[in-house]
């Protein structure tokens, strides 16, 4: 009778709901994001497919000024939505919009000037691929405003779909492509195409939450959000440099063949934290709401914690007892020797992702000071890099020194 009580209890918490539908849809994402990648990295060659990542990782970086604002979209409609007022969120989402799709341009045009730079530190020499990535870059850029909404108003079986959308339409055109020109140019132009597929899709899954009819005075609003992004962005610029300056300086200081295996280790590696990481897009938004509330978010924490802990260690032993099983079936024999260091990038992206949760739901709570510690380690991480790359397998060490420590100083 306990037992049925306490499952019922569950089956009805916020978190395992919304965790459920989270991770599920993020099972098919990254079912979907590897399938792109591993396709990609058959059919390219490996150079083509280590400048591939190398750009989603720059991609990640540039992209941390629209994950500050997205943060703080999500915790200002989700307290927006706890008081019922969606005439503020519609106003709040037409303005942000034409704001963002401001920036995109500027972002174009600023690449534009900048091609020849960014292409030669990357050792890359096909500027109009890079081109059409900004083009991408842009498009995605616009596409996280309704993404981050849906997330907000906590609903999360349409956040879900949109992210399963985005992840179809970039393998649909970007692979489709590829297979037609078989070099990197064709599958970034999919790319582009695919996200303005996804962008119309996701438009129409977050309709249903907007009242276009009556317009509300957004500068209360705006300033909060600013309120929120300029304190937290210290956090957020400093998690995307944890998880991609590695990526970026292996480019720079390795061959092109070692920075392709590198970036095979990291698409595998990654695998742990875009299967925990769907708790704390769940956390963020229902500890934000409570929060708000006055009521009492250690619960829901500790919960999340210990959900991510236990997802984490499966995938870490999984890693550590067949490495090269793991590679063999996702990459194939070319990337075999990658699996040497596949277990140690295991226990970097462990203590990775259970900072990243702890600093999820510090800034749900408004505490967002914990910006400096992160800052702290990733200003070390890189360098580390910098200075002791002398393998592969010392770049990893570096990362795990640093993030174990960060881990610890966060919790």
């Amino acid at each position: 009778m306990e037992i049925n009580k306490y499952i019922k209890g569950n089956l009805n918490n916020p978190l395992v709901i919304g965790s459920v539908f989270v991770l599920a849809g993020n099972f098919f994402v990254n079912i979907l994001s590897y399938l792109f990648q591993l396709i990609a990295g058959r059919f390219l060659s490996v150079p083509d497919y280590g400048v591939l990542i190398s750009l989603f990782a720059l991609i990640s970086i540039i992209s941390v000024p629209s994950n500050i604002i997205n943060t703080s979209i999500m915790k200002i409609v989700s307290e927006l939505k706890a008081k019922g007022d969606f005439d503020s969120i519609t106003s709040l989402f037409i303005f942000l919009i034409k704001v963002f799709l401001a920036f995109a341009i500027v972002i174009v045009l600023v690449s534009f000037i900048l091609n020849k730079s960014i292409v030669d530190f990357l050792n890359f020499d096909k500027p109009i691929a890079f081109i059409l990535f900004i083009l991408f870059f842009a498009v995605g850029f616009i596409l996280a405003i309704p993404i981050s909404f849906l997330q907000g108003l906590m609903r999360f079986k349409a956040f879900a779909l949109a992210n399963i959308a985005v992840s179809l339409n970039k393998l649909i055109f970007g692979i489709g492509l590829t297979l037609i020109f078989y070099e990197i140019t064709g599958t970034i132009f999919g790319m582009f195409l695919g996200s303005i597929s996804s962008l119309i899709i996701v438009f129409v899954l977050l309709r249903k939450n907007l009242n276009f009819g009556k317009e509300v005075d957004t500068g209360r609003f705006v300033k909060k959000l600013i309120a929120f992004a300029l304190p937290s962005s210290l956090s957020l610029i400093s998690l995307a440099t944890l998880f991609n300056s590695d990526v970026i300086l292996v480019k720079h200081f390795f061959s092109q063949e070692a920075s392709g295996i590198y970036s095979s280790l990291v698409v595998i590696g990654r695998i742990l934290f875009f299967g925990s990481s769907s708790i704390s897009l769940v956390l963020f938004p229902i500890a934000s709401e409570s929060h708000a509330k006055g009521e009492d978010t250690k619960r829901v924490f500790l919960q999340s914690l210990l959900l991510t802990s236990f997802l984490l260690i499966v995938g870490f032993l999984i890693f550590s007892v067949a490495p090269k099983f793991v590679i063999m079936i996702l990459f194939g024999k070319t990337y075999l020797p990658a699996s040497q260091y596949l277990a140690k990038f295991s226990i970097f992206m462990l203590f990775y992702t259970l900072t990243f949760l702890l600093t999820q739901y510090f800034l749900s709570t408004y505490r967002t000071k914990v910006g400096i510690f992160l800052a702290l380690g990733a200003f070390i991480q890189m360098i580390f890099v910098w200075f002791r790359h002398g393998s592969l397998e010392i770049v990893v060490d570096n990362l795990i020194y640093v993030n174990a420590a960060l881990f610890v100083v966060m919790l």
